[in-house]
């Protein structure tokens, strides 16, 4: 009995010391559970104990009426009796002690087990709350992180997109702007070249006062009076005089009743260009006007002088070539024998209706080019009018004269010819069609 006690105890300080420290710990489910299987094992122990108690309880009674038995037997033998009585009595204070200490081990061991099992109770009780309390506890933490991950992603996700935006918009700003001063450039570039070529055609000389038009106005007295005769001003009649003899040597005078005289004022045309034959009659009139060339079989140019009056005229020979051309109303053959331009006379009846009336209006020189601006047009004597290059059949101009002709330049065609400045000498470059 004392063992069991003893045992029970034990278990009762180990309960303790358990119950402690759970308190003092938090315990999770499983240790919950493991407590719980625990405190019913001790539970069975201890009633087992107490069963164990109330059998020895049980056996002891039984001796003490195996006793009193053996006592009456015992009562007639008077000094057995008397010794028996002596042991009766030593026994029953040893087992009256015995008694006393069985039965208060057995109520210490009892409230014991109830303390246990209310304590048990109890902790399993406050373990559950606090295991609740726990799971609600990680369960709003865990809420809240979610939650603030959530937000952070979104903030951070919405900041990234937002930004992408602003860069879109200031990179399609830029290109606009970008686009827009290219634009304003281009359009500044094809106005300037539209007022260029303006000026060049001399669209704004009607702003001029009309003497200047018409190169008639009279030269100031007072200033006439201050230059000296060193003093050259270059002016159009300065030019006209000094190089007028390079814009004469393309006149070829052709029958104008003929298509063919109009071909060098249909379109632009520079030196390569140019048919052949045009060519070759600009430079025999550009010859040496001192030199004859009369033969038994008419004229007679020999091809090396055409040539060195194509290459005083156009630079060099690379489009000289040799063969027919037309000047005025004669027409020269090439002839192999003699490498000469023949033509029978110079001499023919003109008969055409219409010739060809171009003016110099301007003559200026910039850097190594001269430029000589005209205006032509076809006048016909026998109806006494007017046409322009364009339209050979609808006239500008009726019941005019040819002297008339200056009225009437607004509405004639104007052209362009220029002559370049090589080693001190000018060469006939090309023919623009300003209008």
């Amino acid at each position: 009995m004392a063992d069991n006690a003893k045992k029970s105890a034990d278990d009762t300080v180990e309960q303790k010391g358990r119950a402690e420290l759970e308190e003092k710990k938090p315990l999770t489910a499983e240790e919950a559970e493991r407590v719980e299987e625990t405190t019913q094992h001790t539970t069975a122990e201890a009633e087992k104990t107490d069963a164990s108690n109330s059998e020895e309880l049980a056996n002891d009674a039984s001796e003490s009426n195996s006793s009193d038995e053996a006592a009456d037997d015992n009562n007639s033998n008077p000094q057995l009796a008397q010794e028996n009585h002596r042991d009766d009595k030593k026994d029953s204070e040893a087992s009256g002690k015995d008694a006393e200490n069985c039965e208060k081990p057995k109520e210490s061991e009892t409230s014991n087990a109830v303390d246990e099992k209310s304590r048990a109770a109890s902790n399993s009780s406050l373990l559950d709350d606090e295991f609740q309390t726990d799971i609600r506890e990680q369960i709003e933490n865990v809420k809240f992180e979610i939650i603030s991950s959530i937000q952070e992603n979104l903030h951070s996700e919405l900041k990234d997109y937002t930004l992408k935006q602003i860069r879109k918009i200031e990179r399609r700003r830029r290109i606009g702007i970008i686009v827009r001063d290219v634009v304003i450039l281009l359009l500044a570039v094809v106005v300037g070249y539209f007022g260029y070529c303006l000026y060049d055609a001399q669209y704004f000389d009607f702003m001029q006062p009309f003497c200047e038009q018409s190169n008639n106005c009279e030269d100031d007295k007072n200033e006439s009076d201050t230059k000296t005769d060193s003093e050259v001003v270059k002016d159009t009649a300065w030019y006209q005089r000094t190089y007028g003899y390079l814009f004469d040597s393309l006149q070829i005078n052709l029958n104008a009743d003929k298509v063919s005289a109009y071909y060098l004022y249909s379109d632009d045309y520079k030196v390569s260009d140019i048919q052949p034959s045009y060519l070759l009659a600009m430079a025999y009139n550009r010859l040496n006007s001192n030199i004859t060339y009369d033969s038994d079989k008419g004229i007679m140019v020999p091809a090396n002088d055409l040539k060195t009056s194509f290459v005083n005229l156009f630079g060099d020979a690379e489009y000289f070539t040799k063969q027919n051309f037309t000047y005025d109303c004669a027409e020269f053959t090439y002839d192999r024998v003699s490498d000469s331009f023949i033509t029978p006379s110079m001499q023919c009846n003109s008969t055409s209706n219409r010739q060809i009336v171009e003016e110099i209006d301007e003559i200026y020189e910039e850097g190594n080019v001269i430029y000589f601006l005209t205006t032509a047009a076809i006048f016909d004597k026998a109806e006494g009018s007017l046409y322009t290059f364009d339209n050979l059949f609808k006239p500008v101009a009726q019941n005019v004269e040819k002297a008339d002709f200056a009225k009437y330049k607004a509405s004639s065609n104007r052209y362009q010819y220029r002559f370049k400045k090589v080693d001190d000498k000018y060469y006939f470059s090309d023919i623009v069609k300003l209008k």
